[in-house]
């Protein structure tokens, strides 16, 4: 028997097909993959019937905007340009579900079982199999993510999370146009997206392969950048008040001494812990 070909299996026709990169089957892929979004399903369905709230009806019925139109287009007095979420995704909201809320939250879902789909794919890829079941799991049962789910307005930053994921995989994978193209989207999903840009154009040498295309990389995204700074209202207003509050409501760069109790406050909720300083009751202490 030739060397190498236990590694191969046979398709239904009974063609023989290659393993993935890394030895891996099409087979193990797919379970890699099934087990974290069955988890997200499971954890997240009790968040369906929640309905909207806060801030939903207020893109929904585009208080404020004069018009959903409104949120397609840049508007100087405004502190975030959110288009993709605001605009046409309660576009579709309005149209479909105005007053329920069952479709927001199925959409939802959805949103972010594909992003856990895309993170096990990811780290499979970077890390092998094991390492992207583990990370999808840890992702999916991540204390802070049901909320993503349970209010609607957090497509905003399910969307951001997708299109980042797929900019990432995509950009491993060389496709470069495809990840320029998510990642362009992610902006207009959700400002923080921003920091991914630096690693995509640097991508290849922190994962320690040879730079392909560097130039390329450099351009395209230093122009979607630039381009974003130069039509997003909430750039302009920051840097004219010196970046502080006022202006862009909360968003501003103020209190220095409050920085490292933030800090703190976000690496405990990474550990799935409640936040120090705040008053957080366990389950056990509620039915007592």
């Amino acid at each position: 028997m030739p060397r190498g070909s236990k590694a191969r299996r046979r398709g239904r026709a009974g063609k023989e097909q290659a393993p993935l990169p890394g030895g891996r089957s099409r087979g193990a892929v797919g379970w890699t993959v099934l087990v974290p979004v069955l988890v997200t399903l499971v954890l997240n369905l009790p968040s369906l019937g929640l309905g909207y709230f806060w801030d939903d009806f207020y893109f929904l019925t585009s208080q404020g905007q004069g018009g959903y139109r409104n949120y397609l287009l840049p508007d100087p007095k405004t502190a975030f340009y959110r288009p993709i979420p605001q605009g046409a995704y309660f576009a579709l909201l309005r149209l479909g579900d105005p007053s329920n809320g069952m479709l927001g939250h199925i959409l939802n879902l959805a949103l972010l079982a594909g992003a856990v789909a895309l993170l096990v794919l990811f780290v499979s890829d970077l890390r092998g199999s094991r390492a992207g079941l583990f990370s999808g799991l840890i992702f999916a049962s991540y204390g802070p993510v049901a909320s993503l789910v349970a209010w609607v307005s957090c497509n905003q930053d399910l969307l951001a999370i997708a299109f980042v994921l797929a900019a990432f995989y995509l950009r491993h994978k060389g496709k470069d146009l495809p990840a320029l193209a998510c990642a362009s989207a992610a902006l207009l999903c959700k400002e923080p997206a921003v920091a991914a840009l630096p690693m995509l154009v640097f991508w290849d040498r922190i994962v320690g392969r040879q730079p392909s295309r560097s130039r390329f990389h450099f351009v395209a995204y230093g122009s979607v950048f630039l381009l974003w700074v130069l039509i997003h209202p909430g750039i302009h207003l920051l840097a004219a008040r010196g970046f502080r509050t006022g202006a862009t409501s909360y968003v501003g760069m103020e209190h220095p001494e409050r920085w490292g109790k933030y800090l703190l406050r976000y690496a405990m909720t990474l550990l799935n812990l409640p936040p120090w300083g705040l008053s957080v009751s366990w389950w056990s202490d509620r039915a007592n």
